[in-house]
């Protein structure tokens, strides 16, 4: 072994020349077996499970139930697993020893020829090619200065790393049809430029730009070469990271909402689907899904999900979102899938969350909100300070005003705001903030009377929380009714009153007419749950003897 560098067995040495290594002799039964493509990943506790039949023993051990280890005996339920920040089991094939490179000496390379291991590309790499896997391929189109384009990005995986392949024009015709995510490809030529972190989400510092050169040819599957790799983050790590970073996730859609179509600013249409995500942290985090995976059937309540890249931001104080080329795989066969599946079925599904999304939330929602009665909000002087403040309160929401001069506003599809010269015939009108003509649609604005055993208090509901209240109706979908039948009308909001709920307010202090006025806002509601609320009541009473 030289100062400075590092020698590895059947790598390069600087004296003497490349020595290959011996090769080994394999008889029959030493030969790797080959994984056909689209079957399951073998698991580490047994058997590979086919797709589309149900688990071994079922009735008796179902998803969510941990798996079998490979000595034959269940662990644990609840059970230590591995920590946060240490590495992790690659997916989908068994872990690998990774090679450092970059750290001095020569670059160790495949032994069945000129193969470069991911990690080592750098811009200074000459005449190199290299073996992985394609997880994921996307494509789009622009505009600049110089016309029309498309482009497509690959991300490319092997034991050592993933990193991110470009092709523009030419060669998007030339190779974007015949590459198949999942499948293993030989790729040569192109120029490595450093990343743009806002656009690449792979571990690698620089990315593959295709040019006349390149050449990407499939070879046969090699079961070395994992299928996916997932660091994942619990959802507490969320509320610190910075926005517009990237994280992988793996919780349970405690929530999940129809796909929305709407317009945005360019005037395209754009599908979404928002969902609540929970872990066994016992907290939960808004996700919105853009595009084509936002009308994927897979996407249901009470499923896990692996989540690979999602991008944190503020949007609601903090949230997470999944952009058309985000990898996300319902239900994985993994061991940490199967526990989080069994603590949502035993314990999870029935407790109470905290929420790190506000619906409406500026900055402050993140604080802590304490359980309070009404009648706090005077005695505490709460919201008189210049600051909004939040609690949460348990109430009946008994009733919903109905006489109210109006009960929603007219606002643009892009930005919420409302809607200059629109009226209840005439949607259409001009956006101030968006500065362009627009068709508005109604958003639900009205307050409700909410009792809890100190008194009673006005609450206002914007739409987010109105739409839940009223069983999913939304305010374009009730005026015809309002207009041809106000009794039944009325009777809609009669019937979605009286809830029992554990409600998140925001309490701030306005004015109106010269005059000084509390007032308070939902931002999220849940249905009381009596389990829940128990065992809080009794840990409640055990602290004062504390």
């Amino acid at each position: 072994q030289q100062q400075g560098g590092y020698q590895q067995q059947g790598g390069y040495q600087q004296q003497g020349g490349y020595q290959p290594p011996p090769k080994r002799q394999q008889g029959p039964d030493q030969q790797p077996q080959q994984q056909p493509y689209g079957q399951p990943p073998q698991q580490q506790y047994g058997q590979p499970q086919p797709y589309g039949q149900a688990p071994q023993g079922y009735g008796q051990q179902g998803y969510g139930q941990p798996p079998q280890q490979q000595h034959g005996a269940p662990p644990q339920y609840g059970g230590a697993g591995p920590s946060y920040g240490q590495p992790q089991q690659q997916y989908g094939g068994p872990q690998q020893h990774q090679p450092a490179y970059g750290g001095g000496g020569a670059v160790q390379r495949d032994s069945s020829g000129n193969i470069l291991p991911i990690a080592a590309l750098t811009p200074y790499t000459n005449r190199w090619k290299i073996k992985g896997r394609v997880v994921r391929k996307s494509m789009r189109t622009y505009q600049n200065a110089k016309g029309e384009g498309k482009l497509f990005n690959l991300e490319v995986l092997d034991k050592t790393g993933d990193i991110k392949v470009t092709g523009f024009n030419q060669e998007c015709d030339s190779f974007f049809d015949k590459i198949e995510p999942g499948r293993c490809y030989f790729i040569s030529g192109g120029q490595l430029k450093p990343v743009d972190q806002r656009y690449n989400k792979t571990s690698h510092q620089f990315e593959i730009t295709l040019n006349r050169g390149s050449a990407i040819d499939e070879t046969e599957d090699d079961p070395a070469i994992p299928k996916q790799e997932f660091q994942f983050a619990p959802l507490p790590a969320i509320e610190t990271m910075a926005d517009d970073s990237y994280c992988d996730v793996l919780a349970v859609v405690a929530q999940c909402d129809e796909p929305l179509t709407y317009t945005n600013k360019a005037g395209k249409e754009v599908t979404k689907r928002v969902m609540h995500l929970a872990d066994k942290s016992g907290k939960s985090i808004e996700a919105t899904v853009f595009g084509s995976g936002a009308t994927d059937d897979r996407l249901q309540a009470d499923v896990v999900l692996a989540i690979k890249g999602a991008k944190v931001g503020s949007w609601n104080t903090k949230s997470l979102t999944l952009w058309g080329d985000t990898h996300f795989e319902p239900n994985p066969d993994t061991a940490e899938a199967h526990d989080l599946m069994g603590w949502w079925r035993h314990t999870g599904c029935s407790m109470q969350r905290a929420h790190i999304s506000v619906s409406g939330g500026g900055g402050g929602a993140s604080r802590d909100s304490p359980r309070i009665l009404f009648s706090d909000i005077e005695e505490r002087a709460m919201g008189m300070n210049g600051t909004p403040e939040y609690f949460s309160v348990n109430c009946f929401i008994t009733h919903i005003r109905t006489d109210q001069r109006t009960l929603w506003y007219i606002a643009c599809p892009n930005c919420k705001k409302k809607v200059q010269g629109a009226s209840e015939d005439m949607l259409d009108g001009h956006c101030e903030k968006c500065n362009a003509p627009t068709t508005g649609t109604r958003r639900w604005i009205f307050t409700g009377q909410c009792n809890d055993p100190s008194g009673s208090r006005y609450v206002s509901f914007f739409d987010d929380t109105a739409v839940r209240l009223l069983g999913g109706r939304t305010a374009d979908e009730m005026a015809p009714t309002k207009e041809s039948d106000s009794s039944r009308f009325d009777a809609h909001f009669l019937k979605h009153s009286f809830q029992r709920v554990v409600m998140k307010c925001q309490v701030k202090s306005d004015t109106y007419n010269d005059e000084q006025r509390i007032k308070v806002s939902c931002q999220n509601f849940e249905p009381l749950n009596p389990v829940a609320e128990g065992r809080r009541l009794l840990a409640e009473i055990a602290s004062m003897g504390a």
